[in-house]
This record gives C-alpha cells, sequence and structure tokens, in this order.
C-alpha cells in the first residue's frame, strides 16, 4: 500500500479539534477481519491528548466498505504522526490526507516548551486594570523602547486594524515569524494568540508583559507601584485566558515585604504561574532578607517558579557617561536610542549574576528547596565562567564567611538542582551543554519580539547538531516542565 505521505503536494495540515469521542464513532471494522474494539482501542491511543501540537492531519479511514459509504463517513482527526501507523492496523485500512490552504505550524517533530513569549501592550493596556484610584497615576510606557516614534505608531494603528479580523489570517500566517512587535499575529489579542500559539506549534508559552513591569518598578509612589504589579496580575491572567497553553507570569516588586508577600498571594489565587522580580535589591534590604522568606515559601508551596526576566530600563546597567562616546546617532537593535545596545548586552547579564549568588550564598535556595529559579532572556554564554566564580567563593570565602561555609552543597550542586537558564538563537548551546550539562537551559522564542528572530529554532538547531536525542528533549521540553511543573 502506498505511504499516506505521497502523491500530494501543497500543505496538507488542516486544525480540527482533537476529540476521540467524536471521531471514533465514526470507525467500523473490518468485515469479519479486524475486531472493532482492537481498532478502537489503537485509534485511541492515537488521538487521546495531550498532543504535542494542535495541527492535524484529517485521515478517512474506510474498511472493504462502498465508496459511496466510505465517502459519507466524517473525516477521523489524527496526529501527523499517527497516519502511517493506521496503514498498519490493517490492510484494508486507507488514510487519505486532506489538502488545506493552513501553513504547517513553525515547531514540529518533538514537544517544545516556550519559555519566553510576550504579550504587546497597548498604552492603554496597564491602567484599564488598575483600581479606578490609580487609573491615572501608573506611569505610560515609554514608546521609544521599541523604536522611533515615527516607526512604532504606525504599528500599533497597523496592529489595532487587523487584530481579530478573520480576512487578515492568512497574512498573518505566511509572515508568522516576520511581523514583530505590535504588527505579530497575536501581539495584543487574546484570540489571535491562541491561533497563532496553533501556529508555532508550541506546547506551551510563558507570557510576559513588555512594558508593565517598568511601569510598577519605576512608579516614584510606593502605592501606585503595587498597583500597577496588581493591574498587571489581572492583565496577563485575563490575556493567558484564551488558553491553557498560555502561562501568565507577573511582576511584584518587594520594596516592602508584607505588601510583596499580600501581592504574590494575590496573584497566584488570580492564576499567574510565574512570578518575576528585579534583580537588583531595593535600597533598604536584600532579595534574600529573611522578611522575605515567606514570599519564597509561598512560591515553593505553590509550585510557582521565581523568574528573572531582562529589564525594560536596560540603560540603567552602565554608567551614563558611557553612552557619551562622540558616536551620535547610533541606533538600539530596536532603530531607537534608549533600550539595548551593543554596550548593554555585555553588561546585560550582571545583575542577575549578583542575584542569583545572593540566593544560593545567603541559603534561601538551601530553605527552599524545591523553588526553581528562572533566568529568563538574559542570555547564558556567563553560566560557566559564573559557576566557576560561585566555587571559588565557597572555597575561599567560606572560610570567614559563616552562611556560605554552611551551605550544605556545592554552590553549583544548587544551580543544577534549581536553576534554569534560556540562552540567546546567537548563542552555542551545544558548548554551554558541554562545559555546563545538559540540565540548565531551556528553549525561548522571545515571541513576538525583534530579539527572538525570525528562525530562532533553526539557530538552535544548528548548535545543537550531533547532541543526543536526550539532550535535545532536556533543552526543548524537560528543563521546562520541570521548572514549572507541566507536562
Amino acid at each position: 500500500m502506498p505511504s499516506p505521505l505521497s502523491g500530494h503536494d501543497g500543505p496538507v495540515h488542516a486544525l480540527s479539534p482533537l476529540d476521540p469521542e467524536l471521531a471514533l464513532p465514526h470507525l467500523v471494522s473490518v468485515k469479519e477481519r479486524t475486531p472493532r474494539p482492537t481498532i478502537r482501542s489503537q485509534l485511541a491511543r492515537m488521538v487521546t491528548p495531550p498532543v504535542a501540537s494542535r495541527y492535524t492531519t484529517h485521515v478517512q479511514v474506510g474498511y472493504d466498505l462502498p465508496e459511496r459509504i466510505r465517502k459519507a463517513q466524517p473525516p477521523m482527526t489524527l496526529t501527523s504522526a499517527a497516519v502511517a501507523r493506521v496503514n498498519r492496523l490493517s490492510p484494508f485500512a486507507s488514510c487519505r490526507k486532506v489538502r488545506s490552504n493552513i501553513a504547517m505550524p513553525y515547531a514540529e517533530g518533538r514537544t517544545f516548551h516556550d519559555a519566553d513569549s510576550h504579550v504587546m501592550e497597548l498604552p492603554e493596556w496597564l491602567p484599564s486594570y488598575a483600581d479606578p484610584a490609580y487609573r491615572d497615576r501608573i506611569p505610560n510606557f515609554s514608546l521609544l523602547s521599541s523604536g522611533t516614534r515615527a516607526r512604532v505608531e504606525p504599528m500599533i494603528a497597523r496592529g489595532k486594524l487587523r487584530a481579530g479580523v478573520e480576512s487578515e489570517r492568512a497574512a498573518h500566517e505566511a509572515e508568522l515569524m516576520t511581523r514583530k512587535s505590535w504588527d505579530a499575529y497575536g501581539a495584543f489579542h487574546a484570540a489571535d494568540r491562541r491561533r497563532a500559539l496553533d501556529m508555532l506549534g508550541f506546547r506551551s508559552q510563558l507570557v510576559f508583559a513588555t512594558f508593565a513591569p517598568t511601569q510598577s518598578e519605576e512608579a516614584r509612589d510606593v502605592d501606585v507601584s503595587y498597583a500597577a504589579s496588581r493591574a498587571l496580575s489581572r492583565g496577563i491572567v485575563d490575556f493567558c485566558s484564551a488558553d491553557a497553553r498560555l502561562l501568565p507570569a507577573t511582576f511584584i516588586p518587594l520594596t516592602v515585604p508584607e505588601r510583596a508577600i499580600a501581592e504574590l498571594r494575590f496573584a497566584l489565587d488570580a492564576g499567574v504561574k510565574g512570578v518575576t522580580i528585579s534583580p537588583l535589591a531595593p535600597a533598604t534590604h536584600s532579595i534574600t532578607h529573611p522578611s522575605l522568606h515567606p514570599f519564597y515559601a509561598e512560591l515553593e508551596a505553590r509550585g510557582v517558579p521565581l523568574l528573572f526576566h531582562v529589564e525594560g530600563d536596560a540603560p540603567r546597567k552602565i554608567a551614563p557617561g558611557f553612552t557619551r562616546n562622540g558616536w551620535e546617532g547610533q541606533t538600539d537593535f530596536h532603530g531607537g536610542g534608549e533600550n539595548f545596545t551593543g554596550l548593554l548586552y555585555m553588561a546585560v547579564s550582571q545583575w542577575v549574576e549578583i542575584a542569583l549568588a545572593a540566593l544560593i550564598f545567603d541559603q534561601v535556595l538551601e530553605k527552599f528547596p524545591k523553588l526553581y529559579v528562572g533566568v529568563i532572556e538574559l542570555g547564558a554564554v556567563w553560566v560557566p565562567a559564573w559557576l566557576e566564580r560561585l566555587e571559588i567563593v565557597k572555597d575561599t570565602f567560606g572560610r570567614t564567611e559563616s552562611r556560605i561555609g554552611g551551605l550544605s552543597l556545592r554552590p553549583a550542586e544548587y544551580v543544577r538542582r534549581q536553576v534554569r537558564v534560556t540562552p540567546y538563537p546567537t548563542e552555542d548551546v551545544g558548548r554551554l551543554v558541554d562545559r555546563c550539562g545538559p540540565d540548565l537551559f531551556m528553549f525561548s522564542s522571545d515571541y513576538p519580539h525583534v530579539e527572538g528572530g525570525r528562525h530562532p529554532l533553526k539557530r538552535f538547531e544548528a548548535s545543537l547538531a550531533g547532541r543526543s536525542e536526550a539532550e535535545k528533549e532536556a533543552f526543548y521540553a524537560g528543563n521546562f516542565s520541570k521548572m514549572m511543573g507541566v507536562g
């Protein structure tokens, strides 16, 4: 029997709900040759969720039936990987791929969990979720952080016109990885994002706000800061409520420990799946201060990871004098002038390196051994040297600093047990695995940000060439699954 995957050109996948209860009643047995329960049970195993992708191939299954009856049978929905297996159920089974005009998903062939994606907030988004008393007090975000005003404002206008419009779907799908920021499919429209995730092919996607954390952190009034944090928790949970595969992450300032703990409980009760804090400690206390231990205890008890994410105000990382260098008119990565330059990239990880070291040396990871920490969009090439420095500190300063000397594990052991990091697509993941092992690093797309590039998967695949299947599985899915507690 010819392969069901041959003899057809053009796109062949179509989106259909995977529902065994709907599909299986359409099966009929081969006359006296293949008992119905045998075929039914084998096919049931193929179509029962969870599956890696919502994209499926429609397969018409007919068993020794007249053509007019076979054609009348509604198509059964199977994953692409199951198509060939259907033919092996019986020499009388036939599978026909149905052509469609819908493109295949970006990521196929394995399970992918995306550790970094974003909603592109509209200017009014965050205030709309705030308590009424604070809506006019939340600071605006800077459009220039995403490029020049002449570039950004038309982009937002285009995004608004296209959002939720059925006739725009084909163009969005054709340019899924090339349209960025507010132009991207599902950048701020929840229903569109659900469809975009189908197209991307990821099992799940951790979703961060783009601007709201900075709006919260930089509010001068502490009440406004926490009001903005609560608004973010409401808004990101609402955005992700369209699809269980979208995992909402919020931001909580640690300025006032008691309020941070209260805000954390509100966010977790609302359905947040990840909690970001700033790696830059408040002026009054460390992020490891005992007054914040209930914060970490609550995260550990709920199985929700602590997260660090690249900051919206990256220029704080270097002394401002470095920008006065005589090179005028240099644009940043986004075509603007204030957000992410080459010199800032050199400092991108410095704060999180200190924050993570503090969590280890001050025994937070010792006290909360089931607390996972995710380091997102801060690169990973710094990790090998940082691990070496941790060990030097343990051996050298552990003699005089009791909190370091009293650690029950080597510093690197805490990292491997509890810390996960997302490399940039431009970094060599294979080399990082060689130096640090396969347990630390996670795949991310940064969708729909420009930094993710047009084909992050291609870059990661190239750097993982020759790696074992176990190492690839850990990078694309396993390490994320452990951190997030998802399958």
